[in-house]
């Protein structure tokens, strides 16, 4: 479902948003990432990642919203009450690479490597789902 939902999402944003504006970010994301060929093997997972940081992580021309939060505040009545409250709670996420610092029995200690800022975050099965060093 979350996989549908993300589709969804993608596709939302590119009827919505200008080609060019696309473009013009996709040219910023390969600056700092590296080129995207088409005939790469990682192809689909890149152009993921990148629209993943177009909607999160960008913020929109003369805003001090992310794309994502422009999007839904200006196109909520094209989106039903499911799909909206979806797009808030993936607005709302920290997007980012994280290192586990320490691992408890019910939580997990990490730091978010573009920040530094620390997070303590509640996780029932931490032990099962994470290693101290790991990166996720």
């Amino acid at each position: 479902m979350l996989h549908i939902f993300l589709e969804q999402l993608f596709e939302f944003a590119a009827k919505m948003i200008p080609e060019e504006q696309i473009l013009a970010a996709k040219q910023t994301y390969q600056l700092e990432t590296g080129a995207i060929y088409e005939d790469d093997k990682s192809y689909n997972s890149r152009m993921a990642l990148f629209l993943e940081w177009y909607l999160c992580n960008n913020y929109a021309p003369k805003s001090s919203k992310t794309v994502l939060e422009n999007l839904i505040e200006n196109n909520s009545e094209e989106c039903n009450s499911e799909k909206l409250t979806f797009y808030r709670s993936v607005s709302e996420s920290i997007q980012s690479l994280f290192f586990i610092k320490k691992v408890n029995d019910d939580s997990v200690k990490a730091v978010n490597l573009f920040n530094d800022e620390n997070y303590l975050v509640r996780e029932n099965d931490s032990r099962l789902i994470f290693r101290k060093n790991d990166i996720f």
